[in-house]
């Protein structure tokens, strides 16, 4: 029974002892770009860095890479769904009358960088390829809908 309650408190140890080994790499070498190679020991593989994976856990969340800043359509053209996908929350503010309009255009200005923040993404390609999907389904619902509104009044009339 008492070796039972030891086995946890090793393993525990025994991340602690990897934590510091990481964290000690990181804090002695200097952020890498993402032109610089990182060689995994085990596989033996090498991988491109990206500037993200370079910075420690705890300043990941306040970090927003430059590639990231910019205009993001999907948030603009399909707010609410776009920000229950992407937890951001604020967004929800797009439903109040007169807010709404206001808060649409802080997402397509803000967006990119509220959604970084709010999740824990793998990487900056991965993060544009899912906003990129957002962007295509946000310009080809919008066009749908203008054409069947442009239909739906030509023949109204």
């Amino acid at each position: 029974m008492l070796l039972d309650s030891i086995k946890p408190v090793r393993e525990v140890d025994k991340l602690k002892k990897v934590y510091k080994k990481v964290s000690n790499v990181g804090a002695s070498s200097s952020v890498s770009t993402s032109s610089e190679s990182i060689s995994a020991k085990k596989t033996g593989e090498t991988r491109k860095a990206d500037s993200y994976t370079s910075y420690p856990k705890k300043s990941r969340s306040s970090y927003v890479p430059p590639e990231i800043k910019g205009w993001n359509w999907g948030a603009f053209l399909l707010g609410i769904f776009w920000c229950i996908d992407n937890r951001v929350w604020v967004g929800f503010l797009c439903l109040i009358p007169y807010v709404g309009f206001v808060m649409t255009i802080a997402l397509g200005l803000k967006g990119n960088e509220w959604a970084w923040k709010s999740r824990s993404w793998s990487s900056i390609e991965q993060f544009k390829a899912r906003q990129r999907g957002w962007a295509i389904a946000g310009i080809a619902i919008t066009t749908i809908v203008v054409i069947i509104s442009l239909l739906a009044g030509i023949s109204s009339s």
